[in-house]
């Protein structure tokens, strides 16, 4: 399942603390980092994840939530996968309202 999280530091040494203790972890079975961005005021970023369950993700949110004041997941799925599911669902609410 991909996840899009978006997360705020805390305030004072929070974003640092956070820092050092990204250097020292390591991801568990069936999570893993796809991409990940850093925000240009340094107040948090994003990361692109991949996890087998939510399990997973809660381990991971677990072990940087106090570090953070704000923190958003949302499931995502590529563009293109995406797009192709959106214009099936549009075509079945069409066809409920057209004649048969």
């Amino acid at each position: 399942m991909l996840v899009m999280m978006r997360y705020r530091f805390g305030s004072g040494p929070a974003g640092r603390q956070a820092y050092e203790r990204f250097a020292q972890w390591t991801p568990s079975d069936g999570f893993e980092i796809k991409a990940g961005w850093t925000s240009a005021g340094n107040d948090g970023g994003f990361l692109l994840l991949d996890v087998v369950d939510v399990a997973s993700l809660l381990e991971f949110s677990a072990k940087f939530k106090d570090l953070n004041d704000e923190l958003e997941i949302t499931p995502v799925v590529e563009l293109g996968e995406g797009v192709s599911i959106a214009m099936k669902a549009y075509a079945w609410i069409d066809s409920l309202s057209s004649p048969q």
